[in-house]
């Protein structure tokens, strides 16, 4: 499916997003914002950025409430969120061994997890059965590994980023990594390594990253969000398209 035609479909959601009374303070509802740049991350002025936190600040503004942001590194935005009250994370990606981790509220930005190793390496990651042979880089987050191992990937190395990742192809100390795609493509602009440098592989699997929820997050709230994304869906196709 084309990126731009994603939430067209994606985002069939529910009835209309209550307003705020008139006169009535909003209330803050705390964000975990994983850094995980394109999506989300640091901006230049130490504010919030990446194409998934414009697309929640977009729903956000029909809603009674303002988000607290967060920035963290998303292994340790899971890890404070299974500790907190109520409160929402971006971006994970929705996958099997995920799902009783968090309430899932809005699809957001689709991408592929695929294979990627420095090009004229000779590694062959053609197909995931070839690549199954080789020492693969992960990032380190929860259902990560549990999913890549369902694959049959044995020999995992887990990563705290995408630019440690591009960094350890670049110096030959990892035959291949497993990632999102536009991670890889993102880290290698911020790092000034041409695309020609790595080469792709094949996909595991197309997913979806999403606006997410710890498991105590209120119902009616997880509606609220729900329908102020179907309101807003204009919106947020026009922010996809800017940035794929």
């Amino acid at each position: 499916m084309e990126r731009r035609q994603f939430l067209s479909s994606a985002l069939l959601l529910a009835g209309p997003a209550k307003a705020a009374a008139p006169g009535k303070a909003a209330d803050s509802r705390a964000i975990f914002v994983g850094n995980t740049a394109p999506y989300s991350h640091r901006g230049a002025d130490g504010a919030p950025a990446g194409v998934a936190y414009e697309m929640v600040s977009e729903i956000a503004r029909d809603l009674p409430f303002t988000l607290d942001p967060v920035l963290a590194p998303l292994v340790r935005a899971f890890r404070e969120l299974a500790s907190q009250g109520p409160a929402l994370i971006i971006p994970p990606a929705r996958l099997p061994s995920r799902e009783h981790l968090l309430r899932w509220v809005v699809p957001l930005i689709p991408v592929r997890l695929m294979l990627f190793a420095r090009s004229g390496s000779g590694h062959d990651i053609a197909s995931i059965e070839s690549a199954r042979a080789l020492e693969i880089g992960i990032l380190n987050a929860p259902g990560l590994e549990e999913t890549y191992r369902s694959a049959g990937f044995q020999r995992i190395k887990h990563l705290a980023s995408t630019e440690v990742a591009i960094r350890m192809l670049m110096h030959e100390r990892l035959p291949a990594v497993l990632t999102a795609d536009c991670s890889v493509y993102a880290a290698l602009k911020e790092a000034g390594i041409a695309r020609s440098r790595i080469r792709e592989g094949a996909v595991l699997a197309d997913v979806t990253l999403w606006l997410a929820a710890s498991r105590n997050y209120p119902d009616a709230e997880l509606r609220l969000w729900q329908a102020a994304a179907e309101k807003r869906r204009p919106e947020l196709a026009k922010i996809l398209a800017r940035h794929v």
